[in-house]
């Protein structure tokens, strides 16, 4: 059960923090038609959002570079837990930063999320780690994936239908 909560905390607190701050929408009275009705105007992203990477997603849809970075308690550029060996996202992927809750993410850098589940399946399997079938996420859409390593790790990697991904590595203490 513990090992649920740790893999479902990080994407439940972003989502229940964005939910919560509304955006940076807002509403005016259109009074020039007469109707009164209310339109919305989005804010111009701030000036420090990454970009995003090729046809795979962005930073911002996990909190990096926008006004509630700070509130998630989101490092940039941090790989968090990964440990130095772990295996390098494929080929234009990004990453974005990690939090302090075992999470690192990426963009995923165009590529699908079953090309990308089948990279770390083929990378975490030659370096000693027994990884799970691939199952559906929290999401429609979404697909994860397990991995654990007895005596050194447990994690997951979980790979939304937006183009982003992140991983969870927990070492075994």
């Amino acid at each position: 059960m513990n090992y649920i909560i740790r893999r479902i905390l990080p994407l439940a607190v972003l989502v229940l923090t964005l939910a919560a701050c509304g955006g940076d929408e807002e509403a005016a009275s259109d009074a020039s038609n007469g109707t009164g009705a209310e339109t919305t105007t989005a804010s111009p992203a701030p000036a420090t959002a990454a970009a995003p990477a090729t046809g795979g997603g962005s930073c911002a849809s996990y909190g990096f570079g926008t006004a509630v970075e700070k509130q998630l308690r989101l490092k940039p550029g941090d790989r968090g837990t990964l440990p130095a060996d772990f295996p390098e996202p494929p080929a234009g992927a990004q990453l974005c930063g990690s939090n302090e809750l075992d999470t690192t993410y990426f963009t995923g850098g165009g590529t699908t999320q079953n090309a990308l589940l089948e990279h770390y399946r083929a990378k975490l399997t030659a370096q000693g780690y027994t990884v799970d079938a691939t199952d559906a996420g929290m999401q429609q859409g979404d697909l994860e994936m397990s991995f654990r390593k007895d005596g050194a790790a447990n994690g997951s990697i979980y790979a939304d239908s937006e183009g982003t991904f992140s991983v969870i590595y927990t070492a075994v203490k």
